[in-house]
């Protein structure tokens, strides 16, 4: 039975370390899944998350990460399945302070999958780019961030932050630690008006096509990419599919995933949970309420 495989392919141009915003352009790798791809998925999965054509299926949803650090090893900047490109950032820092040195990499177009043999295949890639994503072999701080970025066919930006605005309160008590920073702590009610219309600094960046959640602490383990990519497929999937889900509902199905990001810590858990409910009055009464320090 025919599926879809991410073979390494060897451009001189995709391991190289670029200027920002001047590393290649990304392949789709969320077109051209097969049968067996997707074979257990039900129903309605099938419907709400994938796009059938004439040669196989296409995903509805899609995802892209950024993976932040101050030191990659000349080594481990190779041709990657995962990765469309290196890019210079300055305001990475090292562990002295001094910035100029960071570096980022950015992966293709992924598709955002519920579980199944695709989804699976995306973790593969995850797993054949730890060399990038292990502190172990690629090293971070809190200089480094990981900025997730989100699309859906048949979906501009703004229609998208508008969907995902109501359901996105977990992400605010998740990365709670990152709503003082300059880089991504503006509109963090996730207002859709001109004055924030494409603002690099948003907490939620939108633009033509896609939304950016630039809150995401950056990326230290193949594993904790693994539970971020199940989380925002969840989001998603409310947002767009059963935008009139009650938070309760959301926080219920999200839980087995926070058990997993924090291994079991049920303490840990309840406060993720009930900062939410927090957070999601915070983000829903717009302009009319106070600071976000009211919430912390």
């Amino acid at each position: 039975m025919e599926e879809i495989k991410y073979p390494i392919i060897e451009e001189h141009r995709r391991d190289i370390v670029c200027e920002y915003s001047h590393s290649p352009a990304p392949n789709h790798l969320g077109k051209g899944g097969k049968e067996k791809d997707i074979a257990g998925l039900k129903p309605r999965e099938k419907r709400n998350c994938l796009i059938e054509e004439l040669d196989g299926y296409n995903s509805k949803f899609n995802i892209g990460f950024e993976i932040e650090k101050f030191r990659i090893s000349r080594r481990n900047i190779q041709h990657n399945a995962l990765i469309k490109g290196y890019e210079k950032d300055v305001s990475i820092r090292d562990n002295n302070g001094r910035s100029g040195k960071g570096v980022e990499a950015i992966t293709h177009i992924l598709p955002l999958l519920p579980k199944s043999l695709w989804r699976m295949k995306v973790y593969d890639l995850f797993v054949r780019a730890k060399h990038l994503i292990e502190e172990e072999y690629s090293q971070s701080n809190e200089s480094c961030g990981g900025h997730i970025t989100l699309s859906c066919v048949g979906m501009g930006g703004d229609e998208l932050v508008k969907k995902m605005r109501k359901h996105s309160a977990v992400l605010l008590a998740i990365y709670r630690q990152r709503l003082q920073n300059t880089y991504c702590n503006r509109n963090l009610r996730m207002l859709n008006n001109p004055t924030y219309r494409g603002y690099k600094y948003s907490l939620c960046r939108v633009k033509d096509k896609t939304i950016e959640f630039r809150i995401p602490t950056r990326f230290t383990s193949v594993k904790q990419m693994m539970r971020r990519y199940e989380l925002f497929y969840i989001l998603m999937d409310v947002a767009v599919n059963r935008p009139n889900t009650s938070h309760d509902s959301l926080m219920e199905q999200i839980r087995p995933t926070l058990n997993l990001m924090y291994d079991g810590d049920l303490q840990k858990v309840l406060l993720i949970e009930t900062l939410s409910t927090y957070f999601r009055k915070y983000i829903m009464r717009g302009e009319q309420d106070g600071g976000i320090g009211n919430y912390l």
